[in-house]
């Protein structure tokens, strides 16, 4: 290309890239003034809770709005989101996104950065485990170093991020977003030298299984190249 035409892109604003936010750390206090967190969050799954390490959630500064009138707040999780060491947005969570109650599962901060960054362990080199959820990573992150996607669309960029660590392990969710996401990361990463899928063979994603369980299933990740999608068989009921 000619150099006018180098300078025409450069200026450009659809080529601008969007600027990541940032939250000055006072904005989350008044999500952590919650005496303790939420049963929902650490009750064991028995019993209708998540089973989360308050180790876990310490790490991450995860906070409760029980109501919030300046984001229209509810019963909600906020789960805050780093990178490179600052705040630069939040999820709110519903407590029972099957309420009728809730019009949405999760509520993002303004300008929320979800295609451009990871969720969790996303410093340093070494394997990863890969999940769509950031709550995957609030329950296991205690005895695996994991990231999250922000759901079963993994952009390029994330794609570019999950490259540099030398082994990945991919647990998306067991249906057809999370199928379809897994092959196309796989095809994405077909030039990375490590990519393993875990053969879940339960109806359930990460985040409902026991440590034990799940150190089994990442323990036994199959090479992408042998993975199958389980939809070609019947999932199995979970009762761990």
């Amino acid at each position: 290309p000619t150099l006018m035409a180098v300078i025409d892109a450069i200026a450009n604003p659809e080529n601008e890239r969007e600027r990541m936010p940032y939250y000055d750390y006072r904005l989350l206090k008044r999500w952590h003034e919650w005496p303790g967190y939420h049963p929902y969050l650490t009750d064991p799954i028995v019993d209708g809770g998540r089973g989360i390490p308050v180790g876990n959630l310490d790490r991450f500064e995860v906070g409760y709005a029980d109501a919030d009138a300046d984001f229209s707040y509810d019963q909600r999780i906020i789960i805050p989101a780093r990178w490179n060491g600052s705040i630069v947005g939040w999820q709110a969570r519903a407590l029972n996104p099957d309420d009728p109650d809730y019009e949405i599962k999760y509520k993002n901060s303004p300008m929320f950065p979800r295609d451009r960054i990871l969720y969790g362990d996303a410093e340093g080199r070494g394997a990863r485990v890969v999940v769509e959820s950031p709550m995957s990573v609030l329950r296991h992150c205690h005895h695996a170093k994991m990231v999250a996607t922000f759901g079963a669309k993994i952009t390029q960029t994330q794609i570019r991020l999950l490259n540099r660590y030398d082994r990945l392990i991919f647990f998306l969710d067991p249906d057809k977003a999370g199928y379809s996401a897994t092959a196309k990361a796989i095809w994405n990463l077909k030039r990375h030298p490590d990519v393993r899928v875990v053969d879940n063979p339960w109806n359930v994603d990460a985040a409902d299984l026991n440590d034990d369980d799940f150190d089994k299933l990442v323990s036994a990740a199959v090479p992408a190249a042998l993975w199958t999608p389980k939809r070609y068989r019947e999932l199995q009921s979970y009762e761990g």
